[in-house]
């Protein structure tokens, strides 16, 4: 009798996850249809200057930016510590999806936002260290500094 092995599902973040949390954070009041303008706006943008697949190019992009960890509050002894705790991969992406478009609203200025957003993913593709990049480096070494208080993180 041959055994097979349990393998666990992973999570995995999916093209259609990707596209929905992308549309989920750019909406804003209900206007669902002009953030799927943005989205294809961005897609084909995308595809013209780097003549890659749009939904590949933002994934890797997103990948490399995402933060591995995650900074909970707790309140021990009236003082609120963070300490550091496992993060799923659905909302890694989801908190860089979130810092990518605040960053893109506060650089719209007189073209909307859409060009604003193909421009800050165009400054994260071409600058190492871009303002996304130097907040997750700062996400992580916040994280290093709280590594004591992991005695209170529980299982």
């Amino acid at each position: 009798m041959v055994l097979q092995s349990q393998t666990k599902k992973t999570d995995i973040f999916s093209n259609r996850d990707l596209i929905n949390c992308f549309i989920g954070s750019i909406t804003k009041r209900g206007n669902k249809q002009k953030s799927i303008r943005f989205f294809n706006y961005l897609q084909y943008a995308i595809v013209r200057t780097y003549g890659v697949d749009g939904l590949k190019f933002l994934k890797i992009l997103l990948d490399n930016t995402r933060p591995k960890i995650f900074l909970s509050s707790k309140k021990i002894a009236g003082i609120v510590h963070k300490i550091p705790t496992p993060i799923s991969v659905r909302k890694s992406y989801s908190m860089v999806i979130h810092w990518l478009v605040l960053s893109a609203s506060k650089r719209v200025s007189t073209g909307g936002f859409e060009q604003a957003l193909f421009a800050e993913i165009n400054d994260l593709y071409r600058n190492p260290n871009s303002s996304l990049i130097k907040k997750r480096d700062e996400f992580h070494k916040l994280a290093y500094l709280n590594k004591p208080f992991l005695r209170y993180y529980k299982f």
